[in-house]
């Protein structure tokens, strides 16, 4: 039986820890598909100076084709619902930021049970 690599996809927000680049190093080093993916295109250059893996894929989240309030959380949340909705499939696992609520309309169309069905949330 083949090892399966894992897809995992890394939604980041400021303030970016350097630990967290030596914990995608290591996923990747062990196999694992990594995307990083940011609303910041700031921090997003300043993060692709310093990956240095080649299974580590940094991606900018766009904003949302669709208006859906003035608040950054919700903005954040809707577009990385479009961003995850585009590419259903890609990702086994999705990491979500602690704050901020980005994970809420993503993780409500999974529970209305409208897209990703097959990923992990965490």
């Amino acid at each position: 039986m083949e090892n399966k690599a894992f897809k995992i996809a890394y939604i980041m927000e400021a303030p970016f820890v350097e630990n967290d680049l030596k914990l995608f190093e290591h996923l990747a080093k062990k196999g694992c598909l990594v995307t990083l993916a940011l609303f910041d295109a700031k921090l997003l250059s300043l993060i692709k100076k310093k990956i240095c893996h080649h299974r580590i894929e940094l991606e900018l989240i766009p904003p949302p084709q669709t208006k859906i309030s003035s608040l950054a959380p919700a903005i954040h949340s809707y577009a990385l619902f479009e961003w995850l909705f585009a590419r259903q499939g890609a990702f086994d696992i999705v990491e979500l930021p602690l704050r901020k609520g980005a994970g809420y309309y993503p993780m409500l169309a999974q529970e209305l049970a409208i897209a990703f069905e097959e990923l992990s949330f965490c």
